[in-house]
């Protein structure tokens, strides 16, 4: 039999990635602070507006135009007869292959 201190795991052992955090960002999240997915996101383009979220083949889209970018694609949508609460696989089927990336790719 191991004994049971063998068999322990550390924070660094079962997240690693811990150790590249910068210092004051927290490795643990208060999920009922967060809000919702769509809540954190207003809250990273507000703090962080002009700087890069995203970088593809050395372009680079900064929270704000990603935002921009977002709610022209949920225009589109709308003006496709889109509503909250459609189910995902008729937005999908509706797409052209790699519409989305279409609609963002003038972006970047």
């Amino acid at each position: 039999m191991v004994p049971a201190a063998a068999n322990a795991r550390t924070d660094a052992d079962a997240r690693p990635w811990l150790e590249f955090y910068p210092p004051g960002v927290p490795g643990e999240i208060d999920p009922a602070r967060a809000g919702t997915l769509i809540d954190l996101f207003r809250e990273s383009v507000s703090c962080y507006a002009n700087q890069p979220v995203l970088e593809s083949f050395g372009k680079q889209l900064t929270y704000v135009e990603l935002s921009e970018a977002a709610t022209a694609v949920a225009a589109w949508l709308q003006v496709k007869g889109f509503g909250k609460g459609d189910p995902r696989g008729r937005i999908t089927r509706a797409l052209p292959h790699n519409k989305g990336a279409a609609l963002l790719s003038g972006r970047l």
